[in-house]
């Protein structure tokens, strides 16, 4: 992840803990072997609960592509043992979120998603499950 990204994580259990670790300094996207460069890294982290939002049932990104406002994007994470199932898993939560933010109906988000998303296969290597991305422009969530 770069500076600034955002990684929301759903919490299942009171008290639950937090770790981190396997830095990377080069890998490919997607993480199609499990092979990259490992190196040791310091990271800072800001940790918040977030109570009171609706609940999460994947990790969601927020993070950019490089250093213009355009390439940020909000990432809806699906986690399967099977593709297809992954990819509509990220595609429901990313619907959902945006129906949500843009007070529209689903079907009218998926028209947005559509236009402006991005599918995107994250990770194979760690069988038995894919993990696919979905991936919206920032700019129609509000931030935080």
């Amino acid at each position: 992840m770069n500076t600034g990204a955002t990684l929301y994580l759903p919490v299942y259990n009171d008290g639950a803990l937090l770790s981190g670790g396997d830095g990377h300094t080069l890998q490919g996207k997607g993480e199609i072997s499990g092979t990259a460069i490992e190196a040791p890294m310091t990271a800072t982290l800001r940790v918040d609960v977030i109570n009171g939002s609706p609940p999460l049932l994947a990790p969601v990104l927020d993070m950019s592509t490089s250093s213009y406002t355009e390439t940020e994007y909000r990432n809806f994470l699906g986690v399967q043992p099977d593709l297809s199932l992954a990819a509509q898993d990220a595609r429901r939560f990313a619907a959902d979120a945006l129906s949500r933010s843009l007070s529209v109906e689903p079907y009218e988000a998926y028209s947005v998603m559509g236009m402006v998303g991005e599918l995107r296969i994250h990770e194979i290597v760690d069988k038995p499950n894919w993990v696919v991305g979905c991936m919206l422009p920032r700019t129609l969530f509000a931030r935080g």
